[in-house]
């Protein structure tokens, strides 16, 4: 038995041995063969979080060469622990299935860099030519402009040479005419002298001998005179009309105004322009019709005024601004004495508003302010908030209908009076101004005042034409005795 165990031990021992040298003899003509080819055989352990695409990117060989080398990887998945053959060039590390890859890249990207030098290149040289060619016109044209100078001076040389010789030729002989013609006139100067002195002295006596009464009556004479003049030339300096070839600088220059005073009362941007035939305001304008997006703030740098007057002229007004609202610029309005006598009532600044209402509403529609003021007066008494049995609202207590017809709001105090004016002059129109029938037809309806050809027989409307007139008439002859 022991016999046995040995001899099997030997025979596993040289079987061991054999297939060691066999394999040393496989190695070794792998290995030359590997060398013969230039390339050299890496074992790779497969790590945890480790694909097959990471590891043939960290030595730069392809997915295929490794499950080419590799049956197991040639499966979905691989497992930490496994070993891998990776065969790799000796020089540079890189499967030689790659290096004429990488040699066509470098190729493509150097030409690449070559049209993008010559591009630039090209722009260059075109820059230049371009520079080339506007030094070259900007010298043409400083030579035509020195040759044009040069021309202009040798005409005027020749014309002022002409001019000179024709004055040589018209003096000679013509030296006593000349002398004799200046003697005369200065004659006849001297004698015209004379005569308006003598006049003027004349004047002066007659002016003398009068008396005090006739002093008076010429100096009454001036002063009417004088204001007629100031009258028309401020009523002419209201507006310029624009002529062909006219700036704001030479209208400015004219009028005696700044471009930026010239801008603001207009309504003029920097890049706005102007046209011929239109008429440009000479002095400041006493309210602006709000836009859509106006602000105060814009409103004050548009006309110029400060936004704490704006806000002191505009008492009242509502924070947000609309279109079509009116703000005051100006403080100087004519007050109707109505108005003005209601002053204790409702306080400076109502009457201050009111006015200006009135103002508007008169520019806008030509209705007199006193007759509006006394409608106000008799129909209110300047209370915005005056509702009567028959639901007539504000101060010229409009109906909802008429103020529909109006097309205002006559909850809105400046809406109100401008809706009442404009009723008044519709029914001016209707009636060819017969002030009695107007006052009717305002009271009692157009229709009535047509169905009974003339006033109506009501108390009421009898009444308020009585009362009107008779604020209107007073208020007008207070104006004319002031």
């Amino acid at each position: 038995m022991k016999r046995e165990l040995k001899c099997a031990v030997v025979v596993v021992m040289l079987l061991f041995v054999a297939t060691a040298v066999h394999a040393t003899r496989l190695s070794t003509a792998t290995g030359s063969a590997l060398e013969r080819l230039e390339l050299q055989e890496i074992w790779y352990k497969v790590k945890s979080g480790d694909n097959l695409n990471m590891i043939a990117r960290n030595f730069g060989t392809s997915v295929e060469d490794i499950r080419f080398y590799n049956e197991h990887a040639r499966g979905q998945y691989i497992f930490p622990g496994q070993k891998f053959r990776i065969i790799l060039p000796v020089k540079d590390h890189q499967p030689a299935v790659r290096v004429h890859k990488k040699l066509q890249k470098k190729a493509i990207r150097t030409i690449k860099a070559k049209t993008a030098f010559q591009k630039l290149t090209a722009k260059k040289v075109v820059k230049k030519k371009v520079i080339d060619t506007k030094a070259d016109d900007k010298e043409e044209t400083s030579k035509k402009a020195i040759i044009t100078i040069k021309a202009k001076k040798a005409y005027q040389m020749l014309a002022a040479k002409k001019a000179v010789k024709k004055k040589v030729i018209a003096t000679k002989g013509d030296d006593n005419e000349e002398a004799s013609k200046k003697a005369i006139i200065t004659i006849k100067a001297k004698k015209a002298y004379q005569m308006l002195a003598a006049k003027k002295a004349v004047k002066k006596k007659v002016i003398a001998t009068k008396g005090d009464d006739s002093e008076e009556a010429s100096k009454k004479k001036i002063v009417k005179i004088s204001k007629k003049t100031k009258t028309k030339s401020s009523s002419d300096a209201k507006f310029h009309v624009v002529r062909e070839g006219e700036v704001l600088g030479e209208i400015a220059e004219k009028t005696g105004l700044s471009v930026k005073e010239l801008r603001m009362w207009n309504g003029l941007d920097k890049n706005s322009t102007i046209r011929v035939g239109q008429k440009l305001r000479l002095t400041k304008p006493r309210f602006y019709v709000a836009k859509r997006g106006d602000s105060l703030y814009r409103i004050s740098k548009k006309t110029g005024v400060p936004v704490a007057m704006l806000k002191y002229f505009n008492k009242g007004m509502s924070k947000t601004i609309q279109n079509d609202d009116v703000i005051f610029l100006d403080k100087d309005v004519f007050i109707p004495y109505a108005l003005k006598k209601a002053e204790s009532s409702i306080g400076k600044r109502k009457v201050r508003l009111l006015a200006q209402y009135i103002d508007i509403a008169y520019k806008r529609y030509g209705v007199d302010r006193n007759l509006i003021a006394a409608v106000i007066k008799v129909e209110s008494n300047f209370n915005s908030k005056a509702r009567s049995r028959t639901d007539a609202y504000g101060l010229m207590q409009l109906m909802d209908e008429t103020a529909h017809d109006m097309r205002v709001n006559r909850y809105d105090e400046l809406q109100n009076v401008m809706g009442g004016t404009k009723y008044l002059a519709h029914l001016f129109k209707r009636f060819n101004g017969d002030l009695s029938k107007v006052l009717a037809g305002y009271n009692a309806g157009p229709g009535t005042v047509e169905k009974y050809k003339g006033i109506p027989p009501y108390r009421e409307t009898k009444n308020f034409i009585a009362k009107v007139k008779k604020t209107y008439n007073t208020s007008v002859a207070k104006m004319l005795e002031s």
